[in-house]
């Protein structure tokens, strides 16, 4: 494979021809017979073991961004076949949803080895919006995530009475990540089939244990079992039975946004949609705040996600493409950016010479936020009513602690008087509460802004969340001749032209 400054090298080569080569795999026929596909945008004969069809047309353009809310954010893209007269009809009768696809980009001249990588994803669909084309939509393998985290119900676990009551049943049986606060167990077994008093059940699988169980808020002594996540009650229930509880431990317990995402897209994802280790590039990214998060319904993966990473301003994403820092194109990696106040030092410096004039504009400016609420330490069962004399440092009445951190420097140059929108986490400690909310006030007490243009080859690599320095005369980003920190929020790569447009947040 060409290195980064070989293909950008190339790239700046007058009259150089593009090829594109796409490889698609484990496509279906209606009866589930798989083949893979080989398509190219030339005729390619420089690679002995592999026939390409020269059909693509269009496309290759990319485009991936983070999101200020936590939202998931996604990379996607699209490719056209030439399907003059029908020629191709054929393939809207196969199955391509979900399917690998990779695309690779270089000179017909070269060998296979030496095209690089540019797009490393899923399908969406094959469509036709016309008689004359197909396109394939394609997206990143976040999509591997949009599914349920589990399927398991009471009913499956025979080693419990069961109840005659369908609902209870068909109720699933709960996941508990990291710690957590005054959950609700689920009652797997009412006491009638040898077992010593109720059994509840916490989380399904092996787990930390218990901190503390409770009846109407009163700690009450149980027979633990960790290997099922199940406590039961030696005496009889007088009322709500909830307790706190540390989840999943198989293979260790963990309680980091980082490292209870890795357990799950590892081992809580349908098979033939699992994470590796080699799919996951986690290491780059330093935040160790402790969380948790407890799962009694039918919940997508996607979401879990989004709430461990949010809880820290972080987003979960997957690029088409992941450069080391050594310079080396890597497939797809699942990565986690945090947004904060961009510091460092900067792996790029974008300036007016390194755009393409004209292009440069802001495209979006972020609400100033003066003051931030951060709520904290969720309670997972609010309880209004429970039983005198337990210590009063534990409050059941409210469903979040909280920690506030203003700017009365930014309330008054905005004349905002500190309209408070609380923002929901899931992190346990007050000191790291404390932490995450000045990180946002040091991002978000001051305006904001997306810069965005166009910019030429040399910059078609950079990642999101990569720390920039961007000076330009306009848009007072000179700074005095030092330039503006921000960080990457944005990328659309157009492999056609060589020329990405990135939007940076400064």
């Amino acid at each position: 494979m060409k290195t980064v400054t070989e293909l950008i090298q190339w790239l700046n080569t007058p009259n150089h021809i593009k090829c594109t080569l796409v490889d698609i795999e484990g496509v279906s026929d209606k009866y589930d017979n798989k083949s893979t596909f080989n398509l190219s945008s030339t005729v390619y004969l420089n690679d002995s073991n592999t026939i390409y069809y020269p059909i693509i047309s269009g496309g290759l353009s990319f485009s991936e961004s983070l999101s200020v809310d936590g939202s998931i954010s996604a990379s996607f893209g699209s490719l056209e076949i030439t399907n003059d007269g029908g020629a191709y009809d054929s393939y809207l009768t196969y199955v391509w949803k979900r399917r690998p696809i990779k695309v690779y980009l270089g000179d017909p001249s070269w060998i296979k080895a030496d095209f690089v990588l540019i797009f490393d994803g899923l399908i969406e669909d094959l469509t036709c919006n016309n008689e004359n084309t197909l396109t394939i939509s394609i997206f990143d393998k976040l999509q591997k995530l949009n599914d349920n985290i589990t399927e398991t119900t009471l009913a499956s676990k025979t080693e419990y009475s069961q109840s005659t009551n369908n609902s209870a049943n068909s109720a699933i049986l709960p996941l508990l990540f990291g710690e957590c606060f005054n959950i609700s167990p689920l009652l797997v077994d009412n006491g009638y089939s040898g077992n010593t008093g109720s059994v509840y059940m916490y989380h399904n699988g092996t787990s930390n244990g218990t901190i503390e169980v409770r009846d109407t808020g009163i700690p009450t002594e149980v027979k633990e079992i960790t290997t099922k996540g199940t406590f039961s009650l030696y005496t009889y229930v007088r009322g709500t039975v909830t307790c706190s509880a540390q989840g999943n431990s198989a293979g260790g317990y963990t309680n980091t946004v980082p490292e209870i995402i890795k357990n799950i897209v590892k081992n809580y994802v349908a098979d033939y949609n699992k994470f590796t280790d080699s799919d996951i590039s986690f290491s780059s990214f330093t935040n160790t705040s402790k969380v948790g998060i407890y799962i009694r319904d039918r919940t997508n993966i996607l979401d879990v996600c989004s709430q461990l990473a949010k809880s820290v301003n972080a987003g979960l994403i997957c690029p088409s493409i992941t450069v080391n820092d050594n310079g080396t194109i890597e497939p797809s990696k699942l990565r986690l950016v945090e947004l904060k106040n961009p510091t460092g030092t900067p792996k790029y410096y974008f300036t007016d010479a390194s755009m393409v004039q004209g292009t440069l504009a802001i495209t979006q400016t972020f609400p100033v936020k003066p003051v931030i609420k951060l709520a904290y330490c969720k309670n997972y069962t609010v309880q209004t009513s429970v039983a005198e004399g337990l210590n009063p440092a534990i409050n059941f009445s409210n469903e979040y602690l909280y920690v506030t951190k203003e700017s009365s420097t930014s309330k008054t140059l905005y004349k905002d008087t500190g309209t408070i929108e609380e923002e929901q986490t899931l992190l346990l400690v007050t000191s790291e509460a404390n932490t995450e909310a000045q990180k946002r006030l040091d991002l978000w007490s001051k305006q904001r802004v997306l810069v965005t243009a166009t910019y030429f080859p040399e910059s078609i690599f950079v990642q999101l969340g990569d720390i920039v320095n961007i000076s330009s005369t306009r848009y007072n980003l000179s700074n005095n001749g030092d330039g503006t920190p921000g960080i990457v929020y944005s990328i659309n790569r157009d492999w056609l032209t060589g020329m990405v447009e990135i939007g940076v947040l400064v």
